[in-house]
């Protein structure tokens, strides 16, 4: 049984290229609008598994109700190890919706654009996935 399946939404819905990524300052991670390393950005995916606590179909979650991920998760950008400083529903949202901030490693090579794997558990999302770095 798989426990979860984690996907990470691309933002022309191909489920490869650019990543549904926002940047620390609230605007959309392309290749004209880079982060900076060690910035914080948030991910958008789906597949996390049972959360804390459980969601409920369709549910819209409010922002003093966000659940958890019970799976340990994981981010590799371009290779290496994001630290992982949030991963739960995103509020305002439908349950399902995962929500996972990370910041950037600061060793992270500029103007790049960088292949993105989160991993929940034992699986991973897609390749393919990509965001870019200033």
């Amino acid at each position: 049984m798989t426990r979860a399946a984690p996907g990470v939404f691309t933002l022309d819905q191909s489920g490869a290229g650019q990543g549904a990524i926002v940047n620390e300052d609230g605007t959309v991670n392309n290749p004209t609008n880079p982060a900076a390393a060690g910035s914080v950005v948030s991910i958008y995916a789906t597949g996390e598994g049972q959360t804390s606590p459980p969601g409920q179909d369709g549910e819209v979650v409010s922002a003093l109700d966000v659940r958890r991920s019970n799976l340990p998760v994981k981010v590799s950008i371009g290779g290496y190890d994001a630290e992982v400083l949030y991963a739960g529903s995103a509020a305002a949202q439908v349950a399902g919706l995962l929500q996972v901030n990370v910041r950037l490693p600061a060793s992270l090579l500029p103007n790049e654009v960088l292949p993105v794997i989160l991993n929940i558990l034992d699986s991973n999302s897609q390749g393919g996935v990509t965001m870019a770095v200033k």
